[in-house]
Parts: structure tokens; sequence; C-alpha cells
């Protein structure tokens, strides 16, 4: 059982670097905080690892670099109709 499993830890990286070898920026991915994050979450799951490697190079993919930003304060709790004006 433990053979089976490094085999397919190592099929799963290598495949992994090959990707990243002929994708579009690897460069891009390896500092991508977002796929860093999200890549142990696919290992144990049936996702294709090529689907998420085009997710991130996609160049159809917007970064908003200012939405961390938005999040880093607690929201300023108002009354409903002052919110609606929103």
């Amino acid at each position: 059982m433990m053979i089976l499993k490094n085999k397919k830890i190592f099929s799963l990286t290598a495949f992994f670097v090959l990707a990243l070898v002929l994708g579009s920026n690897p460069k891009k991915l390896k500092d991508n905080i977002a796929f860093q994050a999200v890549l142990p979450l696919v290992d144990g799951k049936n996702i294709p690892l090529d689907y998420v490697v085009n997710a991130f190079t996609s160049d159809s993919v917007k970064i908003y670099e200012d939405i961390p930003n938005r999040f880093e304060f607690a929201y300023e709790k108002k009354e409903y109709p002052e919110y609606k004006k929103f």
C-alpha cells in the first residue's frame, strides 16, 4: 500500500513539474500564493491537475490586487436605511 501511495505521489509530482515546464509562465505559478494554497487541497480530489494549472495560467483570469486590502479592516456597522444607500 505504501509503495502504491509513493508511486502516486511521484507521478503526481512529475506531472506537476511537467505542467509547470510546459505551461505559459511557470514563474507566475511558483509565486502565486493562491495556487500554492489550492494545490494541497486538490491533491486527494478527483480534479485533474492540468485543469487547475490552466485555470491559474489562463489570460482570461484577471487578478485584482486591491481585493485583499478591502478585507484588511473590519466592516463598519450601519443601520439598514444607511446601508441601503450603498
